[in-house]
């Protein structure tokens, strides 16, 4: 089972608690246990200190008469007061009877005792196999100005143990408390965190649909929204290389266009200027300069007309209505408006469409993609030539095919004659008029029908231009 980012932050957070408590009960635990122990050692020393005084003073000899004095030492400190010799031997002790002590072993070799002899104060922490429990001891030499032995003040460690336990428990209940607040905060606040997360993922989904079927399974939020993130991030990188690859197509547009735009204005502008320094008056240059002046006139007006075209597709602007319309009759129109360029050139224009083909598609932008598919086949076919034009279904598309067999396109051109300005041949292309944008157009309104456009090799000379559009639903 998986964990989304809630689950995870709520176990992350009891996780942390409990480490964080165990690490402050220990460190609690051991500060207690020291400031304890160091509590005891300085009242220790104090009792031992008063009964080193009460030594000087008393004129008792031997155990008879020292260990009643350690009784009652021992019952007004509440402590373990234990008298011993210089040799070692226990002359008194207030847990003990004096048969006891008596009977018991020379203290002479305690860590203590050793200790105080040797340095004046003696602390030491044990077992004590007397009593049987752990102990701490503080002894101090007594007697002036000779040593005569060593008193010692102890007390059970029991009281040491009872705090600590007690500070469990404490510990335990304010644990227990703390654990039950985290969880509400904890829950609290991954319901705040991954509501914003899921919010943010629902906008980040809203922009990247794509990525929203692929990360659903997914109940981990984070990487619902890293998801979301790199699919976004891919497709800005698709978006800027678009970007990119439009931004220098856009360049070598401008420069073609001007160029293109600059050739006619150029002629017009000098023969305006010959004819108005008096070539006008010319009978035989007159006229000549007027008809290229009339020429290139009409050569800059289609290159600005199919330039608007571009634009307006370019834009989304060419507002296309497509409808349902019989292939024929457009056909014919096509073909008689272009009889007479034809004719000037000897071409010979046949027709073979499916009398019943009915297309779904924009009148105005059907009838530009044949006439400018039928005028780019005349101008490239040779005098006497003979262009055809036929139809036929093609995977739920009808498909239009317009061939002549002029001089052809070379394969690794045919990729290119889409492009605009593009030319195959530029010197020929510019004698026969052509502005390089036809095919440009004839793509473009294609496709924005949801079209396709294409070129295949005639045989054995010419080529094959070829447009699918859909068909009508009432074919």
């Amino acid at each position: 089972m998986k964990l989304g980012i809630r689950e995870r932050l709520t176990l992350f957070s009891l996780l942390l608690m409990l480490v964080v408590g165990i690490i402050a009960g220990l460190f609690l635990e051991n500060e207690r246990r020291s400031s304890i122990e160091q509590q005891i050692e300085r009242e220790l020393s104090h009792y031992a200190a008063a009964v080193r005084e009460l030594m000087a003073e008393s004129q008792a000899e031997g155990a008879l008469q020292i260990d009643p004095l350690a009784d009652r030492l021992g019952a007004a400190t509440s402590s373990r007061i234990t008298i011993i010799a210089l040799d070692g031997r226990v002359l008194g002790d207030s847990n003990l009877t004096l048969d006891e002590v008596r009977a018991v072993e020379n203290h002479g070799r305690r860590p203590e005792v050793v200790d105080a002899l040797a340095q004046g104060k003696g602390v030491y922490r044990r077992y004590s196999t007397t009593v049987e429990t752990d102990m701490l001891y503080v002894a101090l030499p007594f007697g002036k100005p000779e040593t005569l032995g060593t008193v010692r003040a102890a007390k059970p460690l029991a009281e040491v143990d009872q705090a600590i336990t007690e500070l469990h428990l404490t510990l335990i209940f304010t644990g227990i408390l703390a654990l039950l607040l985290a969880i509400l905060l904890s829950g609290l606040a991954s319901h705040l965190l991954t509501g914003t997360l899921r919010k943010l993922i629902h906008h980040a989904r809203s922009l990247s649909a794509g990525a929203a079927e692929e990360s659903s399974t997914s109940a981990d939020e984070i990487q619902l929204l890293a998801g979301s993130f790199n699919y976004l991030a891919q497709e800005l990188e698709e978006h800027i290389t678009e970007l990119r690859r439009m931004e220098r197509e856009q360049r070598v547009f401008i420069a073609n266009a001007s160029h293109e735009l600059r050739t006619p204005a150029a002629v017009i502008r000098a023969n305006a200027e010959t004819l108005l320094s008096g070539a006008i008056e010319d009978e035989v240059m007159g006229p000549k300069l007027l008809k290229a002046l009339d020429r290139n006139a009409e050569r800059l007006a289609l290159i600005l007309s199919d330039l608007l075209d571009l634009a307006r597709l370019d834009a989304g602007q060419s507002h296309l209505e497509p409808i349902d319309l019989l292939l024929p009759d457009y056909l014919q129109h096509a073909v008689e408006t272009l009889t007479p360029q034809a004719l000037k050139r000897g071409v010979t224009i046949e027709i073979a469409p499916d009398e019943q083909t009915r297309l779904h598609a924009d009148p105005h932008a059907l009838q530009q993609i044949l006439l400018n598919l039928i005028e780019n086949a005349i101008k490239y076919s040779p005098p006497g030539g003979r262009i055809q034009i036929k139809s036929q279904r093609h995977q739920g598309t009808m498909e239009i095919r317009v061939e002549d067999n002029g001089p052809g396109i070379p394969e690794s051109c045919r990729t290119k004659v889409f492009q605009r300005f593009y030319r195959v041949d530029n010197g020929r292309a510019r004698d026969v008029g052509g502005t390089g944008l036809g095919l440009s157009i004839v793509k473009g309104l294609t496709e924005a029908m949801h079209g396709s456009v294409g070129i295949e090799p005639a045989r054995p000379v010419g080529s094959i231009f070829w447009v699918r559009l859909p068909l009508s639903c009432n074919r």
